[in-house]
């Protein structure tokens, strides 16, 4: 049996489940649109995760941040239901920072938008220039080992270090094994530049972090996988 797998097996409703910080991980509950879900890290030697009080978490508030304003989709609830404007993918990262009580109206209303690169496959990541707390940032998302080739520190809570490759690498590969599709999110301080080029995102770059997303089952298509396994087939995705 062969289906495609976006919006037939799957909900095409792309989903925040965890977020990797140079700190440690952070798990993000709640599936869909919807932005209800809380925020829990992820300890060694740890039986449950902790909650997060994310007014004292600075290094997931910015990264929530970076990820609504490089970022052209928008959240909105119609008619009782919670949809995205835009691609599933970035989607989500405005539903996440919903989660966390973060508003994208206010953030790029506070924080223009003032020159941006377009994602292309070619080049697999996307640039947006703003102002942030007074200084110009330029900010970038994108697939991570485009990223890691980009980047050469990484910031925690405003101090910055040389970026461990091996050790992300190693993140990026526990996000992968659990089904979750995987995006860096980056930033850099850059001055007197008013016009983006590729050369401008492509050097000096800071990692933040990494994010895993979910593109969840549809119940159908769970009932499906259960009667072709209950008949002897074995699916195969």
């Amino acid at each position: 049996i062969f289906s495609d797998k976006t919006g037939t097996l799957t909900r095409n409703e792309m989903t925040a489940q965890a977020i990797w910080l140079p700190g440690g991980e952070v798990r993000i509950e709640g599936i869909g649109f919807a932005p209800e879900g809380s925020f829990h890290r992820v300890s060694d030697g740890e039986a449950e995760p902790e909650a997060l009080d994310l007014d004292d978490d600075h290094a997931l508030r910015h990264f929530l941040k970076v990820g609504v304003l490089c970022n052209d989709a928008e959240l909105a609830e119609e008619e009782g239901r919670w949809r995205i404007h835009g691609d599933p993918t970035e989607g989500a990262l405005v539903v996440a920072a919903a989660k966390a009580g973060l508003s994208t109206e206010k953030l790029r209303g506070d924080h223009d938008r003032h020159d941006a690169i377009p994602f292309e496959s070619e080049r697999k990541y996307m640039a947006t220039l703003h102002e942030v707390d007074g200084e110009p940032l330029l900010l970038v998302k994108g697939a991570p080992d485009r990223l890691l080739e980009m980047c050469h520190r990484v910031r925690d809570n405003g101090e910055e270090s040389e970026l461990d490759v091996e050790r992300w690498e190693e993140r990026i590969h526990d996000l992968s094994s659990r089904g979750l599709r995987v995006l860096a999110l980056a930033e850099r301080s850059i001055r007197d530049v008013h016009e983006l080029a590729d050369e401008h995102a492509e050097e000096e770059l800071v990692l933040l972090g990494l994010v895993g997303l979910l593109d969840p089952p549809r119940d159908e298509a769970i009932e499906a996988v259960k009667d072709c396994l209950a008949a002897g087939i074995r699916p195969g995705m």
